[in-house]
């Protein structure tokens, strides 16, 4: 009897953390911090990131919103693969990380390395498919340089 509550007590536990799980990755999780946190964790754990400028008065970035980002396929990858910042100018109004990657119109999608080098830009609204397919030759493009990072890296520490 003890036995078949412990599993059952386990079988909860694991259910209820699996669930969470499958609940964060459903809804992408944007980074709350400010752009420097984010680029010092995204080269900490070798990530890229992915920055999405929008303004609430914008009917293209409302649209993203509902259209594409909130699409569950869309969404999982993101959560699985980037570092993801929304930066909403009608509150922010940092000029500066505008201006560092010539943001000029909303909304627009960027696509970094660990490092904070551009890899791909999006810029207005996009199906959630097309989407997709943007944010997966943009993860293997930030693979191929993390990759000849690393081979320069050992080359020159062979000098």
């Amino acid at each position: 009897m003890l036995h078949k509550k412990l599993v059952l007590g386990f079988l909860l536990v694991a259910f209820n953390s699996i669930s969470t799980f499958a609940q964060n990755i459903l809804e992408v999780a944007f980074f709350q911090n400010t752009y420097n946190v984010l680029l010092e964790e995204a080269q900490r754990l070798k990530k890229p990131m992915m920055l999405v400028f929008s303004t609430k008065n914008s009917s293209t970035s409302v649209q993203m919103d509902s259209a594409t980002l909130s699409n569950v396929f869309v969404a999982s990858y993101i959560s699985l693969n980037y570092l993801a910042k929304k930066i909403d100018m009608t509150e922010e109004g940092d000029s500066r990380l505008l201006k560092k990657y010539g943001v000029k119109q909303f909304p627009t999608t960027l696509f970094l390395d660990s490092k904070g080098r551009v890899i791909g830009k999006m810029e207005g609204f996009y199906p959630a498919d097309f989407f997709m397919k943007v944010m997966t030759n943009n993860l293997a493009r930030s693979k191929k340089m993390y990759q000849a990072q690393a081979t320069y890296d050992v080359y020159l520490s062979s000098l």
